[in-house]
């Protein structure tokens, strides 16, 4: 997190934090009593001017409310720019939602132009559909990208013929788990055993970390990969692609559209402003495409591959204030 901070050059450190348990397996009350409490234990680190946590895996705007209600009352004060990711009806910021799957097609997109190829004529495939894999994939498919193939934890689904995007957000929102569940029997697509094997131009991990490791990356068949969860390339299997001359889009470039995003809306929040989704989109696309170039021209300027570009980068500006700012004893 602070190297996607960094490298996206907004004023955040970096930290991350979670409950070991299945919300999967938990009641609506259950889970909004897990996240008071997690609220209260954790009250004491939040500030907004400190530590502004924001949802990842599995949370949601209905988690950051309750958390935020939880500290309101415990302090006797609202502060709205103490969490992001809220709803839009709850101090939230219209295009939040999407922001990090925007991004990181916004990365696909960009590494398209780079290397001359037409949106019209990739085929791609996004593994997992959940907020950040889903929204990828309308991106994409938006700019005339073809998605072949489409994953979460019910299965793959793949369409030589190119995946119906907007149906399987039907299929998703008519499923009360949010799953694709069926969606063969709707799609008018094929359930296959494994998405990323598919032959694509393009892969998009979006799903969990370590899916492309010693064992799985010497069967991807996509030559390029935008990274859209966190660490989705293990050690290894980012050697084995390197030896296969595929080109990774690194996750905390990639990814990075929430976290900016975030800073979108905690910015708002501070102000007591809110932005059309407008203005929101067109300011995250520019700072994704701007960071993407950045690190493309470091990496080609170097000789290095661009996660080596991207952390080189992002470690250079922490460096270069840490000097600045100097020692106080």
């Amino acid at each position: 997190m602070t190297w996607k901070c960094s490298l996206a050059g907004i004023p955040y450190g970096g930290g991350k934090g979670g409950i070991a348990c299945d919300p999967m397996n938990m009641s609506k009350k259950e889970k909004e009593r897990l996240s008071r409490t997690y609220g209260a234990r954790i009250s004491p680190i939040l500030g907004k001017w400190s530590d502004v946590p924001a949802p990842d895996m599995n949370t949601g705007g209905q988690e950051m409310v309750w958390i935020a209600d939880t500290i309101s009352k415990m302090r006797g004060e609202f502060e709205p720019a103490l969490l992001t990711g809220k709803p839009v009806t709850f101090w939230g910021s219209q295009g939040r939602h999407e922001a990090t799957g925007r991004g990181v097609a916004t990365c696909g997109l960009e590494l398209m132009k780079v290397l001359g190829k037409n949106p019209n004529s990739v085929t791609a495939i996004v593994q997992g559909f959940g907020n950040v894999g889903s929204y990828t994939a309308k991106t994409l498919s938006e700019a005339g990208v073809k998605i072949v193939a489409i994953s979460d934890i019910t299965g793959s689904y793949y369409s030589a013929g190119g995946i119906d995007i907007r149906k399987a957000f039907e299929c998703v929102h008519s499923n009360p788990r949010r799953l694709l569940m069926n969606f063969d029997k709707v799609g008018n697509c094929e359930k296959i055993e494994n998405d990323m094997f598919v032959d694509a131009d393009f892969l998009f991990p979006c799903a969990r970390d370590s899916m492309i490791n010693r064992r799985t990356a010497g069967q991807i068949q996509a030559r390029y990969i935008v990274e859209g969860a966190n660490g989705p390339v293990t050690p290894e299997g980012d050697e084995i692609l390197a030896d296969k001359g595929v080109i990774i889009v690194p996750d905390f470039l990639a990814n990075s559209g929430g976290v900016i995003g975030s800073y979108f809306e905690w910015a708002q929040n501070l102000q007591g402003d809110f932005w059309l989704e407008e203005k929101y989109n067109r300011k995250l696309v520019n700072l994704m495409k701007n960071n993407f170039r950045r690190v493309w021209d470091y990496a080609k300027a170097k000789k290095i591959r661009m996660r080596r570009a991207a952390t080189m980068a992002a470690i250079q500006r922490v460096a270069d204030v840490v000097e600045m700012r100097g020692l106080f004893l």
